[in-house]
């Protein structure tokens, strides 16, 4: 009996805090990697995040039926604090196109509230698959290269610009990733320089975390599956601080990194590390 006693506090006390630490200190390092990425490539971290979340909450021990809603839910509250430092700095340079901006926010809000709201309805296996086609699409254009700007074109109305602000903030959010994947063409195809088609990309992201990480966060806390402790609806808080925390110094450290070397070698590289990402999604969901 002394024997089992002695085992169960050992389990109890030593190894789970153990373990803890251990995610911590994974959650830590997958910031500081998104964020020296986003710095050194100009891309959003959700691509990135919320495969290595799926991944890391599966070893976890989560249950499989809501680790990719918590993994998307978690890449949103992160993206709440690394979108909103992003866009203040773009700000600061004067690149925001503030009416630009204002004329996507209704459709952004809608869409980015309906997005979590139909992803709580899918399974992991159809959301892993929706990653996995993101992944695909940002791999292949940085692949190619970059977006080209079309000198000819002309900003649509608002009355398009809403319903496909709106479509982008639905598909976005329900996979817990940032617009700019398709805002960035649209604004460049239709005459926006691509210094300023960043900008408000980033701009635009800021309405669509909070917005989907709100989603989220309400959502999940009326799911029957259970979930985690330090849970806030869909939001796993150790991993959204802590990825939080180091993808801001990382983006930093990117940005410095950038100057230095040679971007369009490591941003091929990267598209391919995503295409294997993507086909190890797939494995995955089937």
């Amino acid at each position: 009996m002394a024997r089992q006693f002695n085992i169960t506090i050992v389990i109890k006390y030593v190894m789970l805090p153990s373990m803890s630490i251990i995610f911590i200190i994974i959650y830590l390092t997958l910031g500081a990697i998104v964020g020296t990425l986003a710095g050194l490539l100009g891309i959003g971290g959700g691509l990135l995040t919320v495969p290595a979340l799926l991944i890391i909450f599966g070893y976890a021990g989560f249950d499989h039926s809501i680790i990719m809603h918590m993994a998307a839910g978690t890449s949103l509250m992160v993206m709440v604090i690394t979108t909103l430092s992003s866009a203040i700095g773009y700000y600061r340079a004067n690149l925001i196109t503030w009416h630009l901006t204002f004329i996507t926010i209704p459709g952004i809000v809608v869409g980015a509230w309906i997005g979590p709201r139909i992803a709580v309805h899918l399974s992991t296996e159809v959301l892993t698959i929706l990653v996995a086609a993101m992944a695909s699409i940002a791999a292949i254009k940085m692949f190619i290269g970059k977006t080209q700007v079309n000198p000819e074109g002309h900003l649509p109305t608002p009355w398009i610009v809403m319903p496909v602000t709106l479509a982008i903030a639905v598909v976005s959010s329900m996979v817990g990733i940032g617009g700019g994947l398709f805002f960035v063409p649209f604004l460049t195809y239709s005459g926006v320089a691509i210094r300023r088609a960043i900008a408000v990309s980033a701009s635009c992201t800021v309405p669509i975390a909070i917005v989907a990480a709100i989603s989220f966060i309400t959502a999940g806390k009326h799911t029957g599956a259970p979930l985690p402790a330090y849970c806030w609806g869909y939001v796993y808080l150790p991993a959204a601080v802590s990825i939080a925390l180091t993808s801001m110094i990382g983006a930093q450290f990117g940005v410095r990194l950038n100057q230095k070397l040679h971007s369009d070698k490591v941003k091929k590289f990267f598209a391919i590390f995503m295409l294997v990402i993507a086909i190890k999604l797939v494995l995955i969901a089937i």
